[in-house]
């Protein structure tokens, strides 16, 4: 038994739909297809969905340039407002600073101008450093290590080692100002160890407990 072929057309949009700007565009080109039709004059059923549609779209079309002008604004309104802030924060130092000059060092001048009086937090003390760990260098003949820092801290003293067994291979403590160590001049793909340890001057010793050694791969 032959299946049965139904012709029936339906019709679709031939523009894309997407966005609004698209669908502005998308109106008015179909809305001039469809009022050009030969059949648009025999058709009463379409001229009203049309000219609902018509309407629809030039509404559409006005709220849409009406975001846009907005946006626009909203825009220039940002960027005053962020040079704005800058400007306000130079004011706002100006005045601290006069305030300053003119109360030298006085707590209870500076509360009379309706000021609060600065605090000095100290810097927590020094631990022995943590997570301490080898990193791949990009550089051949380097082996690098990094390790987490803390805010306020007076630096480190790295050692390094061909063998942390032997203390003969040991090498003379190096300054660092980072959490980071870099050991050039190596032979690549060797391995050699290092060591960290955290200098600050409030411990009894200006200095906390070296880490463990931790294995570093010379990059080739």
């Amino acid at each position: 038994m032959s299946k049965k072929v139904i012709d029936r057309a339906v019709p679709v949009l031939t523009e894309p739909s997407d966005t609004a700007a698209a669908r502005i565009a998308a109106g008015a080109v179909h809305i001039t297809a469809l009022q050009g039709s030969p059949d648009w004059a025999a058709s009463p059923e379409v001229q009203a969905a049309t000219s609902a549609w018509l309407a629809e779209n030039e509404s559409l079309a006005t709220v849409t340039s009406t975001i846009a002008d907005l946006e626009n604004q909203l825009a220039i309104a940002r960027a005053t407002q962020r040079t704005q802030l800058r400007r306000w924060d130079a004011h706002k130092r100006a005045v601290l600073s006069a305030v300053e000059t003119a109360c030298d060092g006085s707590k209870d001048k500076v509360q009379r101008f309706g000021m609060g009086v600065a605090t000095r937090t100290a810097a927590p003390t020094a631990v022995t450093p943590e997570d301490l760990r080898a990193k791949r260098s990009t550089t051949p003949g380097v082996a690098s290590a990094v390790w987490a820092t803390r805010r306020g801290h007076h630096g480190f003293l790295v050692q390094h080692a061909t063998n942390p067994e032997d203390p003969a291979t040991f090498s003379a403590p190096l300054m660092s100002a980072r959490g980071k160590f870099d050991l050039a001049g190596q032979r690549p793909g060797t391995t050699v160890y290092c060591r960290v340890l955290a200098l600050d001057p409030d411990l009894p010793n200006g200095q906390t407990d070296y880490t463990s050694w931790v294995a570093m791969t010379v990059s080739t």
